[in-house]
């Protein structure tokens, strides 16, 4: 816990395996101009409800979390 901020430190939301490092390194080697990143995320879709979606990303956003 950071005494200044009262924040405990979270763990990462996933660990990525280093097969899936070099995906996204590939990926990236391939990103549009601009782009910084790719978002992982789950949106709603298909049969259970969840679907998974891999984007690139131009921009931060406040509540993303970076790994």
């Amino acid at each position: 816990m950071n005494k200044e901020t009262k924040v405990r430190a979270r763990p990462a939301a996933i660990t990525l395996t280093p097969a899936a490092e070099a995906r996204i390194a590939e990926l990236m080697g391939k990103a549009p101009e601009g782009a910084i990143g790719v978002k992982l995320s789950t949106p709603r879709r298909g049969c259970s409800g969840l679907a998974y979606s891999v984007d690139y990303v131009s921009e931060e956003v406040k509540f993303d979390e970076k790994i």
